[in-house]
């Protein structure tokens, strides 16, 4: 999971220079790309994943938590890639 959001990360910032270049060309104006801009976006996502993290584990108390995953029955058919879960609640 971490190589995947890192390589978003750096997906994102690669794109801004190609978008910076277009607008250079097009519009004759310059947009620097600078490593405290890639900074400010790696802080900016980790708060917004923090905040998301919080507002989803107040919205679930924890006996809901563990209800759920008493109750849970979990069937894997090796011939299909899905994975079908019921929960009785």
């Amino acid at each position: 999971m971490r190589e995947q959001i890192v390589g978003h990360i750096v997906t994102i910032q690669e794109s801004v220079g190609v978008f910076s270049r277009e607008f250079q060309h097009k519009l004759r104006r310059s947009n620097y790309v600078t490593p405290k801009n890639y900074l400010d976006f790696i802080n900016t996502y980790l708060r917004l994943l923090d905040e998301n993290d919080t507002f989803i584990l107040n919205q679930v108390s924890p006996g809901d938590l563990l209800r759920v995953t008493a109750t849970c029955t979990v069937q894997f058919n090796p011939l299909t890639p899905t994975v079908a879960i019921w929960v009785q609640l």
